[in-house]
């Protein structure tokens, strides 16, 4: 489903939302670093867990890494063995590793034991929102979609561009193509709906500009 209700639908998924996901293309500039990480400031402030997705050369985000957590990686899985233990007297748990099986020991148990009683789940990053930042199309953020495409397609994802080639994969697009810039789409955008940025973000922000020549070199006179 895609909706492109601006304000409204942006606001609603950020208040409904306490862990998000803003995903970067692997080709970024100081345009996307500064919108990103002034966004994560923002959204920081009202007191959500956000984390900054970006596989490219880390050498790139170096400099904005002082402003929001940013990592390579999707997020860390986890695999739960659950043991319903309830009138069984264990009084040791141990494993062992063999020939790359992991094996778990428990002791003393009855050999009529009901196996209906062990279980397993699988836990991860547990994210509510994806919020992708200057992508034309998913496949540009590399491994942090390609590997993950499950996640993508289950969670209400924000695709945030002013390029005109984006190919609109948001449940919310918010595609600008008049916006001058990424920081000033993000800006205005949340200014909008009543998120201001704080001082912290703000230098985000102003880091992005000042380090994009396409923002701060005049064009050539003809």
């Amino acid at each position: 489903m895609e909706i492109n209700d601006g304000q409204n639908q942006l606001k609603n998924l950020i208040t409904e939302s306490s862990k998000i996901a803003l995903c970067l293309p692997k080709t970024v500039n100081p345009d996307i670093l500064g919108s990103a990480t002034g966004l994560a400031g923002i959204l920081t402030n009202l007191n959500k867990e956000v984390t900054i997705l970006y596989c490219g050369d880390q050498a790139q985000v170096a400099e904005f890494t002082d402003f929001a957590t940013i990592q390579d990686k999707f997020g860390e899985y986890s695999l739960t063995v659950n043991l319903d233990y309830n009138n069984t007297p264990i009084e040791k748990v141990s494993y062992v590793a063999e020939n790359g099986v992991f094996k778990m020991v428990v002791s003393p148990i009855d050999k009529n034991f009901d196996l209906s009683k062990i279980g397993y789940e699988f836990t991860g990053p547990a994210y509510n929102l994806i919020i992708v930042i200057g992508a034309q199309k998913l496949t540009d953020l590399g491994e942090i979609y390609l590997n993950n495409e499950a996640e993508f397609k289950k969670l209400p994802l924000i695709n945030m561009d002013t390029n005109s080639a984006n190919e609109k994969f948001g449940t919310t697009n918010i595609v600008e193509e008049t916006a001058p810039n990424l920081v000033s789409l993000v800006l205005a955008k949340m200014s909008v709906i009543g998120y201001f940025p704080s001082n912290n973000s703000i230098k985000a922000f102003l880091l992005g500009i000042s380090r994009n020549n396409s923002l701060t070199t005049s064009p050539p006179i003809a």
